[in-house]
């Protein structure tokens, strides 16, 4: 009798626990975090712009499937390029063993704006959990991309594209692409205005890695070499 007994108490316990658990992880994953649902502006720009401290600027957002397929195979391209590792090919990487932060972690660096304190560290790490359950990859990227920086208060990939050939992102072909692309790891050492050397051989590190991972063909990587800035 006992022993059914205890065998019923411990069948009506383990489910309580199990949910008083479930509880105590989802206020510790959400309380305190930002409202992370203005972020989509990032993502749509038939959203409200949140206006991040962090942004020096305003950026001119587009949505994943408007960035032009060149950029998008330039940004992930320039995390495999030498020398200048950038953020973007984090998103479709698992974040250990020394690779670079995730994309969600970055995002919400952003977030906070300020990094290095504990406890900001701690918020920022839970937001990345926020941001990983509650957007796709393709979203993210898209934050990335409509955040990244490109010195003298150009914000997004767009007003990129826009400043540097007066051209919509997807309209760029392979080696402007990687020019912006190769830019997004240091926009003031490899500014096209300021350092066009740099930023020559910075874009052609670009376009190998994009050869490299058979984004182009050697072909066309060898043709967007030869493209003057």
């Amino acid at each position: 009798m006992r022993t059914a007994l205890k065998f019923l108490l411990c069948v009506i316990a383990a489910p309580a626990v199990v949910a008083a658990t479930g509880a105590s992880w989802l206020y510790f994953a959400q309380s305190g975090l930002p409202d992370l649902r203005p972020m989509r502006a990032f993502v749509n720009p038939g959203y409200a712009n949140p206006n991040l401290a962090c942004l020096p600027g305003n950026p001119i957002i587009v949505p994943y499937e408007a960035i032009g397929k060149n950029l998008r195979n330039a940004l992930n391209a320039s995390e495999a390029s030498e020398n200048a590792p950038g953020v973007f090919a984090a998103l479709f990487r698992a974040n250990r063993d020394g690779k670079p932060p995730s994309p969600a972690m970055l995002l919400s660096r952003r977030v906070y704006c300020v990094p290095g304190k504990l406890k900001r560290e701690i918020n920022e790490l839970r937001t990345a959990i926020q941001l990983d359950r509650q957007y796709s990859k393709p979203d993210l990227f898209a934050m990335m991309a409509n955040t990244a920086y490109f010195g003298t208060g150009i914000v997004g990939v767009e007003s990129a594209s826009e400043h540097f050939f007066h051209k919509r992102s997807k309209e760029l072909n392979i080696s402007e692409a990687a020019l912006i692309g190769g830019m997004v790891s240091s926009p003031g050492l490899y500014s096209p205005e300021r350092h066009a050397e740099r930023a020559l051989e910075r874009r052609n590190q670009v376009i190998d890695a994009m050869a490299r991972n058979g984004l182009i063909t050697a072909e066309e990587a060898e043709i967007a070499k030869t493209a003057s800035i």
